[in-house]
Order: structure tokens, then C-alpha cells, then sequence
């Protein structure tokens, strides 16, 4: 594997982690979660693997980069729309909150920053691929 590719990889799982850690844990241990940033990264991290894989430049390579960036891109707008409401309570609404509110959203914001950094990430390694 590349070195892209394993940064881009361990950026999405650490996301991963933080955004289980504070879905299941927590302030928000009482609330649904929702399955498809988890869903996505498993599958953003098989698709670069693929894109690996592939030995030589093609459409097909080019159409799995960008599909792995569609992915991380889901991750994102998932796991910053459901925490719309906790940063609203947070930082909109200033009355007496528990501190795992504050922590959770804290935690959550470097969650969202690394899937960005793995986009990033990905989007270098597609537009720097070599024939």
C-alpha cells in the first residue's frame, strides 16, 4: 500500500473510532446512531485498497479514486449533521450543561477533521497517480 493510501486509511479510522466512541458513549450514549458514516468508511478504506490493487493508471482506477472520495464526503456530511443539535445546545444556548456535552462535540469536531484530512488526502493521491 501506498503511503497516501495508509494515511488516508488510518485518518478515516481514527474518524471512525472518535465518531463510535461519542455515538455510543457519553452524552449522546441514549441516542441513535446512525450506521452510514460507519458503513462508508469500511467502504472508502475497501475502494483504496482496490485502488491499489490496480496496477497500472486506468478509468477504472480514476472512477474508484473518486468514488472514494464520494464516500469520505458521506462520512462528513453524516457525522456533522447529526451533531447539529448538540452544537446548537452548545454553543447557542447558554444555560447549566453537563460537561460531556461540551466534550462530545469537542471530540466529534476532531472526528469531522479527520475524515476532512482523509478526503484531502485522497483527492492528492488522485490527482497525483503517475503512467
Amino acid at each position: 500500500m501506498k503511503k497516501t493510501s495508509i494515511f488516508a486509511t488510518v485518518t478515516a479510522l481514527a474518524a471512525l473510532v472518535i465518531y463510535l466512541v461519542t455515538s455510543l458513549t457519553g452524552f449522546m450514549a441514549g441516542k441513535a446512531m446512525n450506521i452510514w458514516p460507519v458503513v462508508l468508511t469500511v467502504a472508502a478504506i475497501v475502494l483504496l485498497f482496490a485502488a491499489d490493487k490496480m496496477k497500472k493508471p486506468s478509468a477504472l482506477k480514476d472512477i474508484v479514486i473518486v468514488l472514494t472520495g464520494f464516500a469520505l464526503i458521506g462520512c462528513i456530511s453524516f457525522f456533522a449533521m447529526d451533531r447539529v443539535k448538540l452544537a446548537a445546545d452548545v454553543w447557542f444556548i447558554p444555560v447549566n450543561r453537563p460537561a460531556t456535552e461540551d466534550v462530545a462535540l469537542y471530540c466529534s469536531l476532531a472526528g469531522v477533521a479527520l475524515y476532512l484530512i482523509s478526503f484531502v488526502t485522497v483527492t492528492v493521491k488522485a490527482f497525483s497517480c503517475k503512467e
